[in-house]
């Protein structure tokens, strides 16, 4: 594992968000976004954690950029795991890695190609400071238009609106939020959960079981201990 940037503009953020890649990803926008919000750069740190063995040049170009400007980095931890090509990817594994760098009292693990709104960061803080008992959830709305290919940085409003196939705008939510049925197959419990960084140490972290290799995984198993331990 190697460590190819390691620079916190605050030596104690209140939140830490939690990036995984598996050299999957195309696209880094949500590092854009991650810079636009609402609240000071200070009170959170964004740790991306790559599982093989590449250093994507996208990142590296956005360091460099935010250097150049005087400005905050895109992100404050970056990691390489370097782990063999013909091993199949484990999130757990990268969770707990994600722990143990984590500076910030809040843990978020999003996915790593969302885009956030200028209050994603503000929004969490405020749940824990309303209710520190928590363990928080967000979903995702999903639009399949193809206007948004290849990615060109839409607004949020934009993604909400035409060719998003699970928001109502009558009420402002997605459709797994108004489901009372069954909401845990229509909610994304996979997309961003928060907890805090002690209780996700006190239960141990993730189960790193081969049960949950690759996509047959998520934040909901942790969700389901934490839970279970009162929260």
């Amino acid at each position: 594992m190697e460590i190819i940037f390691n620079q916190n503009p605050s030596p104690s953020p209140v939140i830490s968000i939690i990036l995984l890649d598996w050299s999957c990803r195309e696209s880094f926008h949500i590092l854009y976004y991650l810079s636009k919000q609402s609240i000071p750069r200070k009170q959170y740190e964004v740790i991306w954690i790559e599982y093989y063995d590449r250093h994507s040049p996208e990142i590296r170009a956005g360091i460099e950029k935010a250097k150049e400007l005087g400005v905050p980095p895109i992100v404050d931890q970056w990691i390489v795991m370097e782990m063999p090509k013909n091993v199949y990817y484990h999130k757990h594994l990268m969770y707990n890695i994600g722990i143990l760098a984590a500076k910030g009292n809040i843990i978020t693990f999003c996915d790593s190609d969302a885009i956030v709104a200028p209050t994603f960061v503000e929004s969490i803080i405020k749940s824990f400071d309303e209710n520190p008992i928590i363990v928080l959830h967000m979903d995702e709305a999903r639009n399949n238009d193809k206007r948004f290919y290849p990615f060109n940085y839409p607004l949020i409003e934009e993604v909400i609106g035409q060719g998003c196939i699970n928001w109502k705008w009558k009420d402002g939510k997605t459709t797994g939020l108004l489901d009372s049925i069954d909401p845990l197959h229509t909610r994304n419990y996979g997309a961003c959960m928060s907890a805090l960084r002690k209780d996700l140490i006190k239960i141990g972290g993730a189960d790193e079981h081969i049960d949950y290799l690759g996509h047959i995984c998520g934040p909901y198993e942790m969700t389901f201990r934490l839970v279970n331990a009162g929260k």
